[in-house]
């Protein structure tokens, strides 16, 4: 098996090949590496995959000894196979990878060949990548998962390590750390300086002062050391940020029990030499959590604003077997009340007796919550953007010209005598004119000045990159709650469902004793902290606010055990209720719902409160009361959230233990309906203003919420993603799609229909479970071009629905909260998150400002970054070919520029113009057009082919009329000077810098994605600079200039008005061509295939 695909967390897919490799090819790539005086292992820098190409040949996975790990964008790593001979670790090894193989299980035989495919000779391969370890477990290379593959059972029974085990344990997983490599200022510089670009830019140099152009090449050097030194400071801050953040994990105080001797003994550690399977003593006071661990046994409160970018205390519970034995361990899904997860905060803990807070660790180092957001930074998903693709292809026909022009300056020198020497010199310079160095400097100047901008927003980036693809969003995807509506939600009422059926507003008008007030009492999963401060979920504190009731610290309570929790009710003619939560499921997500088990004091019977969705709530319950769905609608509709309260009663004298073990789906059934609890949301101010313009610019905008169908599409009207008139329809769907019905909501009487309606005439509204259900139907891509409601969605159908567009060739933004949508925001285009946790880091983009108006703010500096990058990028390619055409005009006549005229072009023109051209600010408002997002299209080839034409022409006509001058007499050619004072260098020079500026100015055009460039006034001060440094060139030439400058004197008054006017005719050309000439008429006809 030459070859395996692996999946890394949390779904990145890569293709591993094995290599051997074999001895003569690699001695023979020794000594070209030696001969070639280091440009080879340069090369094979560069080109990594090289190296196979020279050394090796494929071989299967598990005898292999580098192994070449490709992404699904074409990006290879190399990384060499490690082998382990020792049997003990080996076990540990594959009793620690996903797929769980077991090492009793005979190990299985190749059908060919007599090598055993989990251990080769008795030995084990693994490698290590992204700094995660791939283990070969006899059909593919599996990621170490710690203990997560157990079962509960076995977690639940796990004992203190021995410290034999524990070498053994360390030896595979590695120390407890998570280290961000923060390289020497040395390293980083060598690193950078063998980087193509500045390859590129030695060369350049060397050819530059072989030239005898001294000055120019010393100018150039020292910028780009400045810019080289610039940059690995950057490059360095950044690491010892992300080191600071990530490093103290492996340095904190932490209690673990040991097996020694007999006995369990207690021994303080740094957090460092914690490995799975290690049992670590919670405080009771609180600590930084260093470990992705489970509870064993007692309670503790965690604040888990890393992980959900809520800053909300969340109560965790020791580990049930109430599910099953067998159960496996689910950190992310049925067992995340049961888990810390490194990162996090542990508040305060809890256990009776004075006995210690027990958790038994899972994952250490890289595999744990925060080791994964570390390496979703420092491996960030590559941004596939045609943009950056073409420019790289743009790049390889400049190449191509460049080499053209090459040989065919060789062959004028040749033929003019020069010396072979001379003679490559000089054809190399086309080399570093038509690929200019700077080139991808300034393709990166719009987004360094977006940047900028963003910052003073409150916008922040830790993907720049992505600024421009923010520019090409067709799709924003908004979260509901914390996002378009204000982030809690207010208690409005509660709705018995028994008797009268009115809404009761304040619930200090019901009896203590009321079935539903209890239930809101205690159907929570609310924390008191030491300060008596009660922290928890907002929905929840509203609703137990709301109830008037106590929550106590659970000592107090009368009960013969001591419950997890306990609530008091308001004293009511001296008699006070006392409630026992003694066992809670928390509310999950995939569930849309939580219960608890409670106890009332003084009551023999134990009773099963249930909150959650009204249709889940309600699908558990014996009986449903008539006109039930048609209540819900009346709330949701005008905006309301609304709960469903159940309860149902234990049979009598069943005990606490018992109830411990009972499984969750024996517990939550044959519930009896209670009431509806009612929230009211609001609102943000800037929703609906900030959606019209959205919609208004021809941006889809749509909700993807887990709220009801009802309430997010009553939402959607409010902030006018659907119009006041505009029709709605429900679709649902279930049997893989096989069962599709439609049903207008506009008129509730119509029956659901098997027809697909007209889409441009609805739109479409769906839960998650049915958009589950119709993933690789036909319908499918028609529905979501027209659906702008998504309820009832949980976390990965958020994602799923992300990524279902960008199939559809949306670019994709999506905004959140941070709670529920951190995947989804990693897989879109532009994630903007709206908190500033931790959580938050690896989105592309966090805005401070808590609403949705960073979102057009963003696309309108996407635009303006994108449209610069094009724009210079032209520019710089225009400016080279132009360069170009007048080197190989000059060395027809056996001259070039000057070292003066060069650097006066390169450092006073060029390199001054792109730094001010994208100085201009985006445009004001939000159009409906988009800008081009790929170079290789007619309107940009066209842009810049007739540019140079143009510059050609104009060129060529200068220079003939200056040979057809009747003062004009051919300098006599020096072989061995540069023959640089020449009539015809002169007038080449003065034309070709106004060129320069005339371009630039026609690729400073603002409208529609940016402001006009008059606004940007420091470039209109270069420009005006330079056209009047340009006419003092052609009008006065005074002495000093000639001089320094090496041109020729023209003193025909005549000759030097017609070169004014032929330079006015080159501009107004430009001008004309790109108002009413063929630039136009392409961008008419192919608008719809590139914009």
């Amino acid at each position: 098996m030459y070859s395996v695909r692996v999946t890394l967390p949390p779904k990145d897919e890569f293709q591993c090949t094995g290599f051997k490799v074999t001895k003569w090819r690699l001695w023979l790539y020794r000594i070209i590496c030696v001969l070639s005086l280091g440009l080879l292992p340069l090369i094979v820098s560069w080109f990594p995959s090289l190296f196979l190409v020279f050394c090796c040949y494929k071989s299967p996975i598990y005898q292999s000894r580098w192994v070449r790990i490709t992404n699904v964008h074409g990006q290879s790593v190399i990384v060499a196979a490690v082998y382990s001979d020792e049997e003990d670790t080996n076990n540990e090894l594959l009793a620690s990878v996903k797929s769980n193989v077991s090492m009793e299980k005979p190990i299985h035989q190749s059908s060919n060949e007599n090598i055993p495919l989990l251990k080769y000779n008795g030995i084990l391969m693994s490698v290590t990548f992204q700094s995660i370890r791939l283990v070969w477990t006899g059909e593919t290379l599996e990621p170490l998962s710690g203990l997560t593959s157990n079962s509960v059972s076995k977690l639940k029974n796990r004992q203190p390590l021995t410290n034999s085990h524990i070498e053994r344990l360390r030896s595979v997983h590695g120390t407890n750390e998570i280290p961000v490599p923060v390289k020497s200022y040395l390293w980083l510089l060598v690193n950078e300086v063998i980087n193509p670009f500045y390859v590129f830019q030695v060369i350049s140099i060397g050819i530059w002062c072989m030239e005898d152009y001294y000055t120019y090449s010393v100018v150039i050097a020292v910028t780009s050391v400045f810019s080289l030194f610039i940059e690995v400071y950057e490059i360095r801050s950044q690491s010892v940020t992300l080191s600071k953040m990530a490093g103290t994990t492996g340095h904190l105080p932490v209690t673990v029990l040991r097996f020694e001797h007999g006995e369990v003994i207690e021994y303080e550690i740094e957090s460092k030499d914690l490995v799975p399977g290690d049992i670590i003593v919670i405080p009771r006071n609180g600590c930084e959590v260093t470990c992705d661990a489970v509870m064993l046994q007692g309670t503790c409160i965690v604040n888990e604003a890393m992980l959900t970018g809520e800053s909300v205390a969340v109560g965790k519970s020791p580990l049930s077997t109430a599910d099953g034995t067998n159960t496996m361990y689910q950190p992310l899904a049925a067992h995340r009340r049961s888990t810390v997860f490194c990162g996090t905060r542990v508040l305060q803990s809890n256990y009776y007796r004075n006995e210690h807070v027990l958790a038994v660790v899972v994952k250490t180092g890289f595999y744990t919550a925060k080791g994964e957001l570390v390496r979703s930074i420092l491996y960030p998903r590559p941004v596939g953007f045609a943009f950056y693709s073409d420019a790289m292809r743009f790049i390889l026909c400049m190449s191509v010209l460049a080499f053209t022009g090459t040989g065919l300056s060789f062959y004028l020198f040749q033929s003019f005598g020069f010396s072979f020497f001379q003679t490559m010199v000089k054809s190399l310079d086309i080399l570093t004119i038509v690929v200019p160095p700077a080139l991808p400097a300034a393709m990166t100047i719009g987004i360094v000045y977006a940047t900028s901008r963003l910052k003073k927003g409150k916008i922040f980036s830790t993907s720049p990159a992505r600024i421009n693809v923010a520019g090409k969003v067709k799709m924003a995807i908004f979260d509901k709650t914390g996002t378009i509506t204000e982030d809690g939600l207010d208690f409005w009422g509660y709705l018995p469902l028994k008797g009268k059926g009115e809404v009761i507003r304040d619930l200090n008008l019901l009896p203590a004793t009321d079935v539903g007030v209890i239930g809101m009492a205690s159907c929570h999963s609310l924390v008191r902290l030491n300060n008596g401060e009660i922290n928890g979920d907002p929905v929840d504190v509203k609703m137990f606010e709301a109830t008037k009731w106590e929550l106590c610290d659970p000592e107090q309570a009368g009960f013969e055990s001591l419950p997890p929790s306990l609530v008091k009710s308001p004293s009511y003619g001296g008699i006070q209720l006392e409630v026992a939560v003694i066992r809670s499921f928390v509310f999950a997500s995939e569930l849309q719902r939580m219960s608890v088990v409670t106890q009332q004091l003084g009551e023999s019977n134990a009773c099963v409160y249930c909150k959650g969705a009204p249709e889940m709530v309600a699908s558990l319950c014996s009986t449903v009361p008539e006109g039930f769905s048609d209540r819900i609608k009346q709330f949701t509709s005008s905006g309301f959230r609304v709960l469903a309260i159940a309860c149902r009663s234990l049979p009598p004298n069943l005990k606490w233990h018992k109830v411990q073990k009972m499984p969750r789906a024996e517990l939550e059934c044959q519930f009896e309906l209670c009431g509806l609890l009612i929230l009211q949301n609001c609102l943000k101010p800037a929703s609906k203003k900030i959606v019209g313009q959205l919609r208004n610019s021809d941006i889809r905008v749509v909700m993807a919420t887990g709220d009801h169908l009802d309430t997010a599409i009553s939402v959607a009207r409010e902030c006018s993603m659907i119009g006041p008139d505009d029709r709605v329809v429900e679709v649902t769907a279930s049997n893989s799609g096989e069962l599709i019905s439609f049903r207008e909501l506009t008129n509730p009487n119509n029956p659901m229909s098997p027809q697909m309606p007209p889409s441009l005439e609805f739109h479409y509204a769906i839960t998650g479970a049915s958009l589950d259900q119709l993933i690789g139907h036909d319908c499918l891509q028609p529905l979501l071009r027209n659906c702008t409601v998504f309820a009832r969605m949980k976390p990965h159908q958020k994602s799923s629905l992300v990524e279902l567009n960008q199939e559809m060739n949306y670019i994709v933004a999506m905004c959140g909260d941070g709670a529920n949508d951190c995947a989804a925001l990693k897989t879109a285009d532009v994630g903007v998150s709206l908190s500033q946790a931790e959580a938050s880091v690896a989105a592309p983009f966090t805005s401070t400002i808590e609403d949705i108006s960073c979102i057009p703010v963003l696309i309108r500096e996407g635009r303006c970054a994108l449209v610069t990058s094009f724009s210079l990028f032209k520019y710089m390619v225009v400016y080279s070919l132009v360069q170009f055409t007048s080197i190989l005009i000059l060395y027809t006549q056996e001259s070039n520029l000057g070292d003066e005229q060069q650097l006066y072009v390169d450092m006073c023109t060029i390199f001054v113009l792109i730094l001010v051209m994208g100085r201009t600010n985006p445009a004001k408002s939000l159009g409906r057009k988009r800008p081009p997002g790929r170079l290789v299209n007619p309107v940009i080839i066209s842009s810049v082919v007739l540019q140079i034409i143009i510059q050609g022409v104009f060129q060529l006509t200068v220079f003939y009329m200056v040979r057809a001058a009747p003062w004009y007499y051919h300098e006599p050619v020096t072989p061995k000077s540069d023959n640089i004072v020449r009539f015809e260098n002169t007038v080449i020079f003065m034309i070709s810098n106004f060129q320069y500026v005339f371009v630039a100015l026609v690729y400073s055009s603002g409208a529609p994605f940016r402001r006009h460039f008059i606004t940007n006034y420091l470039f209109l001060l270069v420009t005006a600079c330079l056209l009047t440094m340009d006419i003092i060139f052609v009008v006065i030439d005074p002495e000093f200039f000639q001089t320094f400058f090496q041109m020729k004197k023209i003193s025909d008054p005549y000759f030097l008005m017609s070169m004014l006017g032929i330079i006015a005719c080159d501009f107004m050309e430009e001008k004309c061509l790109q108002a009413n000439g063929a630039w136009p008429c392409a961008q008419k006809v192919f608008l719809s295939e590139y914009y």
